[in-house]
């Protein structure tokens, strides 16, 4: 439980950083930064930031359009709280220090950025929710 919150707060954090950063709004800013950048808004592809349901397929298609692109891709994540769930997951054999990943080698993690280059995750006082048993972030 306490690993799933940790995950949970620091995934939320790193969204919400780019707001404290610069006061405008994110796409904007990535826009700013390098014109030649892609931006994704993840709600266009199904996303929920009212969270009021599962985001995880609606992400998972996003990300997968990004891989899909030339260059730099932004994926925006509009102001609200995504929730993911593991039966939406995907699963993955991942070892991890100080756990029990040599008996349960296979975890399931909510937004995996696989063979994935040139992809930044942005939010604007964005909250990510996991739940169960799960790892926010694979890369």
């Amino acid at each position: 439980m306490y690993r799933r919150k940790s995950a949970a707060l620091l995934l939320s954090a790193v969204l919400c950083a780019s707001p404290v950063l610069a006061q405008v709004s994110p796409v904007v800013m990535a826009m700013e930064v390098d014109p030649q950048t892609t931006v994704l808004d993840v709600t266009e592809f199904g996303a929920d930031p009212s969270g009021m349901s599962d985001s995880t397929d609606a992400v998972a298609a996003a990300i997968e359009k990004a891989k899909s692109m030339e260059g730099h891709v932004t994926l925006h994540f509009p102001n609200g709280e995504y929730h993911f769930d593991e039966d939406h997951a995907t699963p993955r054999v991942y070892h991890t220090s100080n756990t029990s990943s040599r008996s349960y080698p296979e975890k399931k993690v909510a937004i995996l950025l696989e063979d994935a280059d040139n992809i930044t995750l942005q939010g604007d006082d964005t909250t990510i929710v996991v739940h169960g048993d799960i790892m926010a972030l694979g890369v």
